[in-house]
Formats: structure tokens, sequence, C-alpha cells
């Protein structure tokens, strides 16, 4: 089997909906392109751009579209596949129109988001607190250490002060409201409830596990942060919001990593459900053609 232009688009429109193929085919393509894609070579190019788009972002809740995109491809390549996920679901309106079953949502309140970090913003010490037990143990991993340790020493301080420097400078891109670690997807249903609305992190935890309702979405992987008991202070839910910001940019970057030939295979065999068959008759992959662009890419 060869994936078409056409079979793509029915495919992706049936996962993600009609608003988030309109946004993925309109981004940084001019207007006369954006209806349709000449071949799946320019699809898939086009993809890794789409998926790049998200290093440029601080508010990703004006983007709903994309946010939603990136979400479910998280939720559906990483998550349990025994979960119900109908993600495109719509309830019929009156007047013709729909409401979706699944929304764009912030998990700590947009209303007092502010008020919950405040004293983490105006004071860096509790955020260097948060950040030595998760971030910084990541960062020494990378560092390549000196033979010396009066050397090993000095480049440990400096790369960690550094790394802090450029923390404070995008303090945002880490503590926003409208950052990708503070959105996720939750239904209409849950979403609607009065008393969920307006209630802070902890009460949004005990009611989304409530054994009252079979809420679908405590069992997504894009909601682990919800499972949490411990976390009680700002600096604890700081720290959560940031292991939630670089698991799900690894888990997404992951999904688009493009193989020896710059395909991104993940996505259309765990997103789209294609075989790997389908996908190597589709963009003529060949055993001989990935040694060949391995041997490439080390001249390089």
């Amino acid at each position: 089997m060869v994936i078409s232009v056409a079979d793509f688009t029915d495919r992706f429109i049936e996962i993600f909906g009609n608003k988030v193929w309109e946004d993925f085919c309109k981004y940084s393509r001019s207007k006369k392109n954006r209806k349709c894609f000449n071949s799946m070579k320019d699809v898939s190019a086009h993809l890794i751009k789409y998926n790049n788009r998200c290093k440029d972002l601080t508010n990703f809740y004006s983007h709903k579209q994309y946010t939603r995109f990136i979400l479910i491809c998280i939720e559906l390549a990483s998550g349990d596949s025994k979960v119900e996920k109908d993600f495109d679901k719509r309830t019929p309106l009156l007047n013709g129109n729909y409401n979706r079953k699944w929304e764009i949502e912030h998990i700590f309140p947009q209303n007092s988001f502010d008020d919950t970090f405040q004293t983490l913003k105006s004071r860096p010490d509790p955020i260097l607190e948060c950040l030595n037990k998760y971030s910084s143990r990541q960062l020494i991993r990378r560092i390549r250490w000196p033979r010396t340790l009066s050397n090993r020493q000095s480049n440990t301080c400096m790369s960690l002060q550094f790394y802090w420097t450029c923390l404070y400078c995008n303090i945002d891109r880490y503590l926003n409201k409208h950052c990708l670690n503070n959105l996720t997807l939750i239904s209409r249903k849950l979403n609607g409830d009065t008393e969920y609305k307006t209630a802070d992190f902890q009460t949004k935890i005990t009611l989304m596990n409530s054994s009252k309702e079979n809420y679908k979405e405590k069992d997504f992987y894009i909601n682990r942060i919800f499972k949490n008991q411990s976390a009680k202070l700002a600096k604890d839910y700081f720290r959560l919001l940031l292991e939630r910001q670089y698991i799900l940019q690894f888990d997404f970057d992951k999904i688009f990593k493009p193989d020896e030939i710059g395909i991104p295979i993940i996505f259309f065999k765990d997103i789209l459900g294609y075989s790997e068959s389908a996908v190597k008759s589709t963009f003529h992959i060949t055993p001989l053609k990935r040694i060949w662009c391995r041997k490439r890419r080390r001249i390089k």
C-alpha cells in the first residue's frame, strides 16, 4: 500500500479534526498552497516544520489548534491504548454548530495563577531550590568533565551559573499560565462542572479522580500531573510544571524525530496508524538507502 495525500488528509482530519488540519495547512505557507499538498514528500517536510513551531511559542493558549495537535500526538503515542480516545468527537447543537467533547484547559487556573506563583517570581531562591532537585541533575549529566578535580568543580559552577542566567531571562517560558506545561485536554463534561471551573489545583485532583463520575481524562498520560498528592506549596507546583515541560517536549520531539532520510516514521505509525510497510513503500525506503544515508551523515 502506498499512502496518498488524499488518504493522509482524511486520516489526519479523522484524528485531529478540521480546525487542526486548517492550522496545519496554513502554517508558514503561502495562500495559494494552503489547501493541499503536492506530494507525501511535501507533507513529511511540513510535519517537521510544524513540530518545530513550538520552539518559538510562549502563549500556547492563543494557538489552541496547535496545542491540541501536540497533546493528542503525545497521548496517542505514549498513553494507554486501552483507554478510548475519540478526540474529534462532537456534540451537535440546535443551531447547526457543535461542541467538542475535549477542550484545552488550564491545569492551574488562570484567575489565580499569578497569585499562586507570585512569591516564586519575586524571589529566585525557591526557584533554584526546585531546579536543583530536577533540572540541575539533568544538566550535570551532560557536562564533559575535565581531567582534574579543580577544573571539574570550576566547570560545573560555570555551567550551572550560565544555566541559571538563561533561566532568569526566560522564566516566563517555564512559569506562565499559558505555557504548554499548564495546559491539557479535559472533557467538556468535567470542564463544564461549576465547581471544577473555579477550583484550585488540589480540588481539581479530587474532582477528576472522584469515584462518582467516570472521567476518562484521569487515565490520560498527559494528565499524570493530577495523580500527584504530595505537592502542597508553590515551589512544589513549579517542580511539577517544570518536569511536565521537559517530559512533554521530549515526547513530542521523539514522535517527529526524522529517520535517516528525513521521514518522521513514528508519527505515521503510532499516530496515524499506518503500517511500516506502507510508510516504506510511500517514501521508497530500502535497506540500501538507509545504509547510504548513514554513511553520508558520517562524512558530513
